[in-house]
């Protein structure tokens, strides 16, 4: 058990910690623009030197158990915080992510360089939308003093932008992207309804839930940088 202040301080900072990274592998993709080969256009990865910077911990945050110890290793050496945060947070859980999302996936015929484009400009304000109101209630998940009214503007705001994604067309190019971006959506609305369920009391252990959603957005985001 946990018994000083420092400790459990510590514990605390533990579970923002992982929150937040989970947040920031979310948004914190490699800018992507496009190269014609074959007449077929393709992503390449701009944001390298920034990708590197987060690729441990976004490892980290997936469902190999090494990689998990490997992260608590890093920020947590009290070893008594850190039994306590690994048993929290059930890190030896297998985690799986779903093979595709819940949300459907308006396909269309046209491909090519101009469909891309056209899919990457109508997604973009949805994109902003997603970023504006994750910063808005980023430090009210999972906090017993945050704003409840905050959280369920986040679920509100994240179920319309699951059907605005719904509808938009997604040509063959980027169905591996969107599937992907889908499915990283998907898990953070879950994310934030265990927050809810916990800040109203009738969930007194959220942290194995929210581990595996963060592991799922993180890898989710990394595979959508991955085009079909």
């Amino acid at each position: 058990m946990l018994e000083t202040k420092e400790q459990k301080q510590i514990f605390a900072g533990a579970m923002v910690l992982v929150l937040i990274l989970g947040i920031v592998s979310f948004w914190n993709h490699p800018s992507l623009t496009y190269q014609d080969t074959a007449d077929y256009p393709v992503l390449k990865v701009q944001s390298d030197r920034q990708q590197l910077a987060y690729n441990k911990y976004l490892a980290s945050l997936g469902s190999d158990p090494a990689a998990q110890a490997e992260l608590y290793n890093e920020i947590l050496p009290p070893e008594e915080v850190q039994k306590e945060v690994a048993l929290a947070l059930d890190t030896s859980q297998k985690i799986a992510v779903p093979a595709k999302p819940q949300t459907a996936i308006r396909m269309v015929a046209t491909s090519g360089k101009a469909a891309v484009t056209d899919y990457f400009n109508s997604t973009s304000p949805i994109v902003d939308k997603i970023q504006n109101v994750s910063d808005a209630s980023k430090s009210d998940l999972f906090s017993t003093s945050g704003s409840m009214a905050q959280v369920d503007s986040l679920i509100t705001d994240l179920n319309s932008v699951l059907a605005q994604y719904s509808k938009t067309s997604v040509p063959k190019e980027v169905a591996n992207f969107q599937s992907n971006q889908l499915i990283a959506l998907e898990t953070y609305l879950d994310l934030a309804k265990t927050s809810k369920a916990y800040m109203a009391g009738s969930n007194q252990n959220p942290w194995p839930q929210m581990y595996k959603d963060v592991a799922i957005m993180s890898q989710s985001s990394q595979s959508a940088n991955t085009l079909n």
